[in-house]
């Protein structure tokens, strides 16, 4: 399965990229939501994993963007604070998950491979 992992902070990618690849899973790692979308025309991804505060574009933005193309990909948001995501607003948007960075890095990619 190929997953899109789309975070600022590079500690995060890194350590979801490394326990996802070691699960079986092709990782594309991105710092940059705009980027992403341009490789989103080209590249085949089955789920993007996401954080909601990014430079150049929110994650609110990036989803609502993938919406206006037509591309209905399972998201998973990453938040530091899930509780005050508009969960009303990501659930128009498309199959939207939302999880909690504060979580252990096991739990994460455990509720990654129940999501998938």
């Amino acid at each position: 399965m190929k997953i899109l992992i789309i975070d600022d902070e590079r500690t995060i990618r890194k350590a979801l990229s490394h326990a996802l690849q070691r699960q079986g899973h092709e990782i594309i790692e991105m710092e940059n939501p705009l980027k992403a979308i341009e490789l989103m025309n080209i590249e085949n991804i089955n789920l993007i994993v996401l954080d909601l505060n990014m430079p150049f574009i929110s994650g609110n933005e990036f989803i609502k963007i993938l919406k206006e193309k037509g591309q209905n990909i399972p998201t998973v948001v990453l938040s530091s604070q899930p509780d005050s995501i508009n969960k009303t607003l990501l659930s128009q948007i498309g199959p939207i998950k939302i999880i909690s960075k504060d979580l252990a890095l096991p739990a994460i990619v455990k509720y990654l491979e129940n999501y998938l």
